[in-house]
């Protein structure tokens, strides 16, 4: 079997095969002898068909059939010790050439056939030293603690029987209610905090005042894009029953409660340095992807990069998943919920493809980084992380398992090279913690430059 193997593109290479009769025989011979050995054939005891009669039967696609998955096996062998560069993406499908020079198969003749698939891209990147980047000047603020504060307050908090006491926004109630007219809307026992809307049919505000035992019937007029999943129209009547109303007692901020927030403080001013120790924290790993996500786009504009269609796919599906397990779903359940609320799923996640590529082209790049610069994770470095492993996790793919922690380590260190060899610097206006952690910092970036784009 002579092959030869080439470049065609940025991301794709072809392979030139010619595969001899011999060896398309030999696995034809195989597979016929297999069938025969099962044949039931009326006239014929069950394997004792004769074989012409059998290749009668099966006709002359079979020998098409037979030959594809000879050429096939023959591409595999081709590409599996080709140069690194040349080798197909994991991911990729092989796409016969002049299909129509090749089939059907013609008996004794060789078969030359050429097949073309998706490599890894090959790019330029020439400059990604020295490269000014400005990043955002994030600051907590005393404000932002105060915040956090109030959360554990509210993790903390209790509820208390009010009795006969009227309902006010903030009190945890249990209700039972029905819509007028509507199949299926009847709840017993919900409970939910007035002033958080989160009932179906939101109707908070229409039973503040009420007291424990009492039935109120509401009438209500949602907007188009308010409306409840159940309603038809835009108007519902909703009976509502007070089964019992509590209020949240909040614990004041004291010692005492910064001790039950935890073991390790002994005063509310230990509360807040361990708040802001922890909110520093996040920061700090959040500002590295930050500054390392900025830097890279600013070298994108400079790099051109042909990502590879089943990069994109994979890319794509990862994040489906991602989407499903955040749901508590598997991909199928997903993908039948989606088609119920009348969604393509396709169209649906064509949307990430912008993001995906985006993703895909900054790996790329760093990755590219790490190669130039030989950037590698030592043994002691491996063995160190390895050791983290958990002991019912060991002997389980260690060689793969190795290589991934390798790969991370040395993908991790190209990150530092590059935090390290270019000038970050913070921006002069400050922006919230919020504003940053929210990324509505970056919105407001957008609008900036569709703005300067605009000319406004």
């Amino acid at each position: 079997m002579a092959n030869n193997v080439k470049r065609v593109s940025s991301t794709e290479a072809e392979v030139e095969i010619t595969l001899k009769w011999d060896d398309i025989k030999k696995q034809y011979d195989t597979e016929l002898l297999d069938i025969t050995k099962k044949a039931s054939i009326p006239g014929f005891r069950v394997g004792k068909a004769p074989k012409a009669l059998i290749e009668k039967k099966l006709g002359e696609g079979f020998l098409d059939e037979v030959a594809s998955k000879a050429m096939e096996k023959a591409v595999d062998e081709a590409v599996k010790n080709v140069e690194a560069d040349l080798r197909p993406l994991p991911y990729t499908k092989y796409t016969f050439q002049d299909e129509e020079k090749v089939f059907p198969i013609k008996k004794e003749q060789d078969v030359t056939f050429v097949v073309k698939y998706e490599i890894a891209p090959e790019f330029e990147v020439k400059n990604y030293k020295g490269i000014s980047v400005e990043y955002p000047n994030v600051k907590i603020s005393s404000e932002m603690i105060e915040k956090e504060i109030t959360k554990l307050q509210e993790q903390n908090s209790i509820v208390k029987d009010k009795g006969d006491s009227p309902i006010a926004n903030g009190d945890v109630v249990n209700v039972d209610y029905e819509v007028k007219g509507v199949a299926n809307s009847k709840r017993t026992s919900y409970v939910f905090t007035v002033g958080s809307h989160t009932s179906s049919f939101d109707f908070d505000d229409d039973i503040i005042g009420a007291k424990k035992g009492e039935t109120r019937v509401v009438e209500k007029t949602y907007a188009d894009d308010k409306k409840p999943a159940l309603l038809e129209g835009n108007k519902a009547e909703i009976t509502i029953t007070i089964n019992s109303v509590k209020a949240k007692v909040v614990p004041e901020v004291d010692d005492e409660f910064a001790q039950d927030v935890n073991e390790k403080y002994n005063t509310v001013k230990d509360l807040k340095n361990g708040i802001k120790k922890n909110l520093e924290d996040g920061l700090e790993g959040r500002m590295r992807e930050t500054k390392i996500s900025l830097l890279v786009d600013k070298m994108l504009e400079d790099v051109k990069i042909d990502v590879p269609t089943s990069m994109v796919d994979m890319e794509v599906a990862n994040t489906f998943h991602r989407f499903a397990s955040q749901f508590g779903m598997s991909d199928e359940d997903t993908i039948k919920f989606l088609e119920s609320t009348g969604q393509n799923v396709k169209e649906y996640t064509d949307s990430w493809r912008p993001s995906a590529e985006h993703t895909i082209k900054s790996q790329l790049l760093i990755d590219k980084i790490r190669k130039i610069e030989k950037i590698e994770a030592s043994e002691d470095e491996i063995k160190a992380e390895l050791e983290k492993v958990p002991n019912e996790n060991k002997g389980v793919n260690d060689d793969l398992y190795k290589s991934v922690v390798k790969d991370n380590l040395e993908y991790a260190k190209a990150i530092d090279f590059l935090l390290n060899n270019n000038k970050l610097t913070p921006s002069k206006k400050e922006i919230s913690y919020e504003d940053f952690a929210s990324g509505a910092y970056l919105k407001k970036e957008e609008d900036k430059k569709d703005s300067e784009v605009k000319g406004e």
